[in-house]
């Protein structure tokens, strides 16, 4: 279940700094406050989202398995990882959630409040990949809510090849 009192031991069992709590609180609220989404796919083409039960995720009990092949220019690791560095923290405070805002819809608003597992990746400025970075996400059975935050500086090109797989 994704609630205030989850979200602050979401944070606390990752050490998570004051601004990201702040940011995980202000887009649960905006998911209470949000009506259920309708999703149109074309002429009378609507995906029906009303039995998705959202109180039954679990984010405290998930833990993905992420494999990232990627040039060695090209800095990789989890938001653990970033968040104890200040040149990575200042990035994902500065990027996450901007190229989708909060207030887009009801889910998108869910995923930012209960993010269970997050990946920073960080090409500098310059660094031109030659091969794909490849990103490979092992969930387990129950959902989870990934956080993938691709930075990339000016001047840096990279093709990006994401897959997800299950138990089930």
């Amino acid at each position: 279940m994704v609630d205030s009192n989850t979200i602050t031991e979401l944070a606390i069992s990752r050490n998570e700094p004051q601004w990201l709590i702040e940011k995980r609180e202000q887009a649960l609220a905006t998911f209470i406050s949000l009506p259920e989404p309708c999703f149109v796919y074309g002429l009378g083409i609507l995906a029906d989202v009303s039995e998705l039960d959202v109180k039954s995720i679990d984010v405290l009990g998930q833990k993905e398995e992420a494999k990232v092949i990627a040039p060695s220019q090209v800095d990789v690791m989890t938001f653990q990882d970033a968040l104890a560095s200040d040149l990575h923290a200042s990035l994902i405070k500065e990027h996450m959630m901007t190229a989708v805002s909060v207030d887009d819809n009801k889910l998108t608003a869910l995923h930012a409040a209960g993010f269970n597992n997050g990946l920073l990746i960080h090409i500098p400025n310059g660094v031109i990949c030659r091969e794909p970075i490849r990103i490979h996400l092992r969930a387990g059975v129950r959902a989870t809510l990934d956080q993938v935050l691709i930075i990339a500086e000016e001047q840096s090109s990279a093709l990006i090849i994401e897959d997800t797989d299950s138990e089930d």
